[in-house]
């Protein structure tokens, strides 16, 4: 039952649409999931690349870019739905932005060996995703 609730989740995410049920399905048992209370970290810019592709379940995440006189840009707000990680999980490289929970919230963690198969059987998904980043 909990791998049809996680699977039914990804089906409503814009780059997992287009997945067919056993390709959703084999995805949902290999995700995990964790807690981010507001204030906590994800990503760090110039830090480890992402292990997971974190997709957002509930709650809000910022990402930001250090200004050069103190402070920060923010670049974008992610919410339910959202992807988080792409570009470092795939790449390997450090991390571009620093990315930080703004409100208490849950993500699925999709490691990255099944994830990066699936992109591999499912272009169009990879596209999309790349699109998004």
């Amino acid at each position: 039952m909990i791998l049809d609730e996680v699977a039914g989740f990804l089906a409503r995410v814009p780059a997992f649409r287009l997945l067919g049920a056993a390709d959703l399905l084999e995805l949902a048992a290999h995700v995990q999931v964790d807690f981010f209370p507001a204030g906590t970290p994800l990503l760090t810019e110039g830090g480890p690349p992402s292990e997971f592709l974190q997709i957002v379940v509930s709650g809000g995440i910022k990402v930001s870019l250090p200004a050069r006189v103190g402070g920060e840009v923010v670049v974008d707000y992610r919410s339910e739905g959202a992807a988080i990680g792409y570009l470092s999980l795939l790449s390997g490289e450090r991390s571009r932005m620093n990315v930080t929970a703004i409100e208490d919230s849950c993500c699925y963690l999709g490691p990255r060996a099944p994830f990066a198969a699936l992109l591999e059987r499912q272009p169009a998904s990879h596209a999309l995703l790349t699109r998004a980043f």
